[in-house]
């Protein structure tokens, strides 16, 4: 597993995370308009969408450094993946396409 894979399958963790929030808060938000008990699954849905939005800015680190660099990949736009682009660590400069050490996976 390259560091790409790894960061990679935190982004998808994250954005379907936000992706089903959004869903939810807008669902919730329509149901509500006739039903106000459904104002939970909006608030739940806010909130989903909002974890996933902070992970996706603070909790995403580069496997080798550790160092956040989660406002680096979310520059580019795309919200499931790193962006061909975006080839090395802002912060420690190691190549995104290098493999993981067997003691370094997460």
């Amino acid at each position: 597993m390259s560091l790409r894979d790894a960061i990679n399958l935190r982004r998808r963790k994250s954005g379907v995370i936000m992706m089903a929030g959004f869903a939810l808060f807008a669902l919730g938000g329509i149901a509500s308009s006739t039903n106000h008990s459904f104002i939970a699954v909006s608030l739940l849905g806010f909130l989903m969408f909002g974890g996933g939005m902070l992970y996706q800015f603070y909790g995403i680190r580069c496997p080798r450094c550790g160092g956040k660099i989660g406002f680096a990949l979310n520059s580019f736009g795309n919200l499931f993946a790193v962006p061909s682009q975006f080839r090395f660590c802002p912060l420690c400069g190691v190549g995104l396409d290098t493999q993981l050490d067997a003691t370094q996976q997460t």
